[in-house]
């Protein structure tokens, strides 16, 4: 059974502890870093799909940008010149959706993306459309401009021609191509004006203006008697009527513009309001990440702080006990050992009450002190009585010497004289 109060017991449990701490250190710091790194990693995304996600909305813009300069050109030049602009333009929004895609990680940020896509196709595919709707009606545009211009001068040559100036009705049939030359000239700045605007209500003025042209040369018909005029009448029809025939071909490919553009726009505003939202919920999820990264970092911290104060506090507990409860009982230890070692043997030990590896080296001691203090007893002891028996031996040695210098004394002459020293030293020895 382990015992706590052991000196090694408790630095290994202190040991233990602060493995455990500086574990608990290490495997924070560890998951820390990987999970900021996750946030992180969600931070770069979801700021690749805001910056990918911009691009795309500004390469839309361009793409609206040469629509509408293919709307307005006047020439097929100017049309495949901002037609060949417009797919470059969508060749790169193409690739920012894709980009933004491939990096996006929320199911709903990818569906959203995915229909940003397919609205952005239709958009260049109604673009498309939009611009060989735009070759067409330059074409038939440049066809009517040539009609109208036979028109004109076939006008000016009616009104110079000596036939009409010998007519009596003149004034009237100078009046009614006058009047025609102006519906055709309404008619052209009609158009023009469908052409710049796409406003669709010219096209009912425009109806009313043919009928009224019809009207007019139905009253040419009528005004003119001469043949030779009704021919000219005739020709001037033809080429009234082929203008309105051009003309009908340019409103209704106007029309057909108008829808297409229509379409076109629809798919734009569409693809324009989602990709403003994916930007918008890229920078949340970006700044909610970034927020996050933040919070982790700073939890992070505070726990290593706390840690690391626990740990200073063990280092500086354990500082304590090595110098309070090792360093000085041993020093005392030692300076008690330095006493016995000079003769002192009545010494206090200290520590000997201690439960610890050190009361067991004072036990030790004490021991040792008390077999010490009983063998020099009992050297005192066995001393006194090796003195007493050398004593007795000294005194009996002495009477012997005694009695044979007495014996000595009788057996010679005048012995009798020597009897008084001789019971002196006796009792001398005797005394002693």
């Amino acid at each position: 059974m382990i015992r706590l109060n052991r000196i090694g017991n408790k630095l290994g449990l202190a040991g233990v502890f602060g493995i455990l701490l500086a574990g608990g250190m290490v495997a924070n710091q560890m998951m820390t870093e990987a999970s900021v790194g996750r946030a992180t990693d969600v931070a770069d995304r979801s700021q690749r799909v805001a910056e990918s996600a911009l691009s795309a909305h500004s390469n839309l813009r361009q793409i609206e940008i040469q629509a509408r300069n293919i709307r307005m050109a006047r020439t097929q030049d100017e049309v495949e010149k901002n037609a060949a602009g417009m797919r470059r333009f969508a060749a790169a929004a193409g690739n920012d959706i894709d980009t933004a895609f491939a990096t996006a990680m929320r199911p709903e940020s990818k569906e959203r993306l995915q229909k940003i896509k397919s609205l952005t196709s239709s958009f260049v595919s109604g673009v498309e459309d939009f611009a060989k709707t735009q070759g067409n009606l330059l074409a038939q545009i440049d066809k009517r401009s040539a009609i109208s211009m036979e028109w004109t001068k076939a006008v000016e040559v009616e009104l110079e021609s000596p036939v009409l100036a010998k007519l009596d009705n003149r004034a009237e049939i100078e009046k009614a191509l006058h009047q025609a030359d102006a519906k055709v000239n309404m008619l052209r700045a009609a158009v023009w004006r469908l052409g710049a605007t796409g406003d669709t209500s010219l096209i009912a003025a425009m109806t009313q203006t043919q009928s009224a042209l019809k009207k007019i040369f139905n009253q040419l018909r009528g005004e003119a008697d001469d043949k030779s005029l009704l021919d000219v009448v005739s020709s001037l029809d033809s080429i009234v009527k082929r203008f309105l025939a051009v003309n009908d071909e340019v409103v209704k490919t106007e029309q057909l513009k108008a829808d297409i553009g229509a379409r076109a726009l629809k798919s734009a505003g569409e693809a324009t309001e989602l990709m403003e939202t994916a930007v918008s919920t890229a920078q949340e999820n970006n700044r909610a990440a970034k927020e996050q990264v933040s919070a982790q970092v700073a939890w992070a911290n505070r726990l290593n702080v706390g840690m690391a104060i626990v740990v200073m506090g063990s280092l500086i507990g354990a500082m304590a006990f090595s110098f309070l409860g090792v360093a000085r009982p041993m020093t005392r230890l030692n300076g008690a050992l330095g006493e016995m070692a000079g003769g002192n043997l009545n010494v206090v030990i200290p520590g000997a009450s201690r439960g610890d590896e050190i009361g067991d080296l004072a036990k030790t001691v004490t021991v040792i002190r008390e077999n010490a203090e009983q063998k020099a007893r009992d050297e005192v002891k066995a001393k006194l009585k090796q003195d007493e028996i050398l004593a007795t031996q000294r005194r009996a040695e002495m009477v012997r010497l005694a009695d044979q210098f007495e014996g000595d004394n009788r057996t010679q002459p005048g012995g009798s004289s020597a009897q008084p020293a001789y019971r002196c030293y006796r009792l001398a020895v005797v005394k002693i």
